[in-house]
């Protein structure tokens, strides 16, 4: 052990300079990842009109949702997903509360069918929208029907088999359901009714539609609207597969704005529509340029694609 030499410290002087130069602990930060250790949730202390905004990205889809059946459980789901889209909700029971049927506000929803088996899609969206609370209708806002597979679009095919493709009792329940809630627009994708090749039969099907549904006459788009035999046929067509009973004049009261009637393959690119247009042209400017201008029936089919009659 080596000696040293005793010194005489004076602790009362170096005491305060000693404290003096000691530095204050700093406070350790929370790890945001990490939950609090009391259980509560900074994110619930956010002002609601932030959250609102984060509900609002994180549930907005851009495919929409669409309504699934899986194991017997029905579901509304982003396109090509097989789980619900709104996990939110089974966050806490205050979040629950908070997102519950937002999903519907942000997004539209899809009634779609795709296999010969399934049950016509409008029927599908009337048994799902009459369990749905009523609340919920003040949230949603687009509603979007189709059946995707293609379908000879011969009248008497297409709506004798409503119970697959076209459901008239069906179509009546969901204009009443947009008499009832005015912000909701249902838009219906017709099977049979598209610009495929040919104007002839799309023309004819756009005049009978326009008349049905909106009560508005506009034969004057085409000369065969001066031949007896094609007005006898279309009123003829109009009474038997459209107005489902109800007297002409009664119908005309019944037209609904908000349920549009829009072509099967509406949402195509606008270059694929003036694709469409001008093969039409080219396979019936020879039979048709003599009764009809064909600038106008374009115009109107772009109108049709874009907005539904």
């Amino acid at each position: 052990m080596v000696s040293t030499r005793k010194r005489d410290y004076d602790h009362t002087d170096m005491a305060p300079k000693f404290i003096a130069r000691l530095k204050p602990c700093k406070t350790r930060k929370p790890n945001p990842r990490k939950p609090p250790a009391d259980g509560s949730c900074p994110f619930l202390s956010l002002p609601g009109e932030i959250r609102n905004h984060i509900y609002k990205f994180a549930l907005t889809e851009p495919g929409g949702l669409h309504f699934n059946r899986r194991g017997g459980r029905e579901m509304l789901t982003a396109k090509g997903r097989c789980w619900h889209s709104n996990k939110l909700q089974f966050v806490n029971k205050q979040i629950r509360g908070e997102v519950k049927g937002l999903g519907l506000k942000h997004n539209d929803l899809n009634f779609t069918t795709k296999k010969e088996a399934d049950e016509a899609p409008m029927t599908t969206a009337v048994t799902f929208l009459l369990q749905v609370q009523p609340s919920w209708f003040k949230h949603m806002r687009t509603i979007i029907i189709c059946r995707k597979e293609p379908i000879d679009y011969i009248f008497r095919e297409l709506y004798q088999r409503e119970d697959t493709y076209f459901s008239l009792n069906s179509r009546d329940k969901l204009m009443d359901i947009c008499r009832s809630n005015p912000n909701i627009t249902i838009k219906m994708m017709l099977p049979g009714w598209q610009l495929n090749g040919t104007w002839c039969f799309f023309m004819l099907m756009s005049i009978l539609l326009t008349r049905v549904y909106r009560g508005e006459d506009i034969r004057h788009l085409d000369t065969w609207g001066e031949d007896p035999e094609f007005v006898l046929a279309l009123y003829g067509y109009e009474k038997g597969y459209f107005l489902n009973g109800v007297d002409r004049d009664a119908w005309d009261a019944l037209c609904v704005p908000n349920f549009k009637i829009f072509p099967l393959d509406a949402g195509i690119s606008d270059e694929q529509l003036e694709q469409k247009i001008m093969l039409a042209n080219d396979r019936c400017r020879g039979h048709v340029a003599y009764r009809a201008d064909l600038t106008v029936w374009a115009e109107k089919a772009k109108e049709w694609y874009a907005n539904g009659i």
